[in-house]
């Protein structure tokens, strides 16, 4: 009798994570979302666990995440004068919601969060876009998690995924939990590319406001994976410019493995501005990695089905690895030598996002700023 008074939605919910347990592919999401259309029940994914969903990405669940491959993350240099424009935006919104640490609501620190990234999106000219939601159609009470997927050139690339702090004894669990959620999230940026004949690696930024956490995934053909060969290997990002210390508390992910943002109203300044820019141009690194790999994507399948976009994709390719290859240099030291690199970096990307076929644009920039004072010379 508790069966038949069972809603669809919990009964459905139910078989998810009876697959997931049992070590069905993670592409069985797509069964259960045309049930879920079909059925006209709201499905949410935000309670899968990392102990489901590990062994499908080549991990063991229990032994913590640390069994995660490593990719080195760089850092690109940003100018001056724009790095201060992310500082006065993040001014703006720490004088209208204050920092991080002082809301236990995701969606406002979400707001806080964006300030490291609204900037650095835009200089791709729209090529890049956020597309925000709350994380698999849950409701930010349930789920606890607030996603920005980011398509470069319409192709998922990234995925800035924010989750809820806690305190306490569960803090590793709730963090393994919110890695679940980047690996579905992951898979589905997959599975979205795959259908259109696409395969490029996915990067995934994870925040709670305070710790950034950055994964890439690659993903693998479906004709050739397997249960010993997963749809997506998962590798965590670490950075050599950040300190190499040693776990204090079994809660704490590994050393150079993530970034720190200190509160900047109880530190020094200085310190939060360093970190800052650290984290900006790390950020910025990721950006442009994804937009490369989407670039590769696009330029292969081109080679095999367009044929006429190939010279304007080989361009835009070419030009963006020469822009990563400006120099890589770590953040936290302003110099000349930094300028200069940072504004070959920007020709470079330019050139790049001009080479792009127009097909793929969406918004047509254009220099508010410059309209308006063109207005008003003409009204003085």
């Amino acid at each position: 009798m508790a069966s038949q008074s069972q809603s669809p939605t919990s009964r459905y919910q139910q078989m998810i994570h009876s697959e997931y347990s049992s070590g069905i592919s993670l592409r069985t999401m797509e069964q259960f979302q045309s049930v879920k259309s079909s059925h006209g029940v709201r499905l949410s994914f935000s309670r899968v666990t990392y102990a489901q969903i590990a062994q499908r990405v080549g991990l063991n669940p229990d032994v913590g995440g640390d069994d995660f491959a490593q990719f080195e993350l760089g850092g690109v240099p940003i100018p001056e004068a724009d790095f201060l424009s992310i500082i006065r935006e993040f001014e703006c919104i720490l004088r209208q919601y204050g920092g991080p640490d002082d809301h236990p609501n995701e969606e406002t620190r979400a707001r806080v969060t964006a300030a490291t990234f609204n900037q650095i999106v835009s200089w791709f000219d729209n090529l890049i876009r956020n597309t925000p939601k709350v994380l698999m159609d849950g409701r930010l009470s349930r789920s606890g998690q607030i996603k920005n997927q980011f398509r470069s050139c319409r192709l998922c690339t990234i995925a800035f995924i924010e989750f809820k702090a806690v305190l306490g004894t569960h803090v590793a669990e709730h963090r393994k939990n919110a890695i679940a959620q980047v690996i579905m999230e992951a898979d589905a940026c997959s599975l979205s590319n795959e259908r259109n004949n696409l395969d490029n690696p996915i990067y995934a930024i994870l925040s709670d406001g305070i710790d950034f956490h950055f994964f890439r995934f690659t993903p693998r053909s479906a004709k050739t994976s397997s249960a010993e060969q997963p749809l997506l290997t998962i590798a965590r990002g670490y950075h050599m410019s950040l300190p190499q210390t040693t776990a204090v508390l079994a809660t704490q992910p590994p050393a150079r493995t993530y970034f720190h943002l200190p509160n900047v109203s109880c530190t020094d300044p200085s310190r939060f501005l360093s970190q800052l820019r650290l984290l900006c141009e790390t950020i910025f690194w990721v950006f442009l990695a994804g937009y490369t790999a989407s670039l590769e994507a696009y330029l292969t399948r081109s080679r095999i089905q367009e044929k006429d976009n190939v010279e304007r994709w080989d361009t835009a390719l070419d030009k963006a690895k020469n822009a990563m290859a400006a120099g890589i240099l770590n953040g936290g030291n302003v110099s000349m030598e930094q300028e200069d690199k940072a504004a070959t970096l920007r020709i470079l990307l330019n050139a790049s996002l001009d080479a792009v076929p127009s097909a793929y644009r969406g918004y047509h920039r254009k220099d508010l700023v410059e309209i308006y004072m063109k207005s008003m010379d003409v009204k003085s």
